[in-house]
């Protein structure tokens, strides 16, 4: 079902200048999931965010990461072929370290490839939220900001993923 919701996602994003998707949800897991899924179904390349940027984060010194972190991203998804790329694991974006506007920097992307990004939390057809009220790096979209970018959200009952 969720490849089904991802290929009509992909369909309403394709002539638009920002190509963006967000797959949200509370687990992890269950994104990595689906973006595996659609790594298989599709034949689009996954990054592990985490993993990739702090690797070329990791011999700057940490004034100058903020700086690099946006054009570092930019660099690895341009190197990835094709139309689209996953990106999985993106806690690190979220980081109050970096500095960085998450939901921004994902648009962004989406002008140079089609993007499918995911985002551990919640959207409630108002407001796409990262981790809770009080935690460091809690950020809060309201759906103004975020125009008209497909957001889905993966359930936890494992079946898959819903338009929220």
């Amino acid at each position: 079902m969720h490849c089904i919701m991802i290929r009509e996602a992909l369909d309403s994003v394709s002539l638009k200048n920002t190509r963006l998707i967000i797959l949200t949800g509370r687990s992890g897991r269950e994104i990595s999931a689906v973006l595996r899924n659609c790594e298989d179904q599709f034949g689009f390349s996954r990054i592990n965010v985490n993993t990739e940027l702090s690797r070329g984060l990791l011999d700057l010194p940490p004034c100058d990461r903020p700086i690099m972190a946006e054009r570092l991203l930019h660099e690895i998804i341009m190197k990835v072929e094709g139309e689209a790329v996953l990106l999985d694991r993106t806690e690190v974006l979220f980081s109050r370290d970096l500095a960085l506007d998450p939901f921004r920097l994902l648009s962004n992307l989406g002008r140079y490839k089609t993007v499918i990004a995911a985002w551990n939390g919640d959207y409630d057809g108002s407001e796409l939220v990262y981790a809770y009220t009080g935690h460091d790096d809690y950020r809060r979209y309201g759906r103004n900001h975020l125009g008209d970018t497909p957001i889905l959200s993966v359930s936890s009952n494992g079946r898959g993923c819903v338009v929220a």
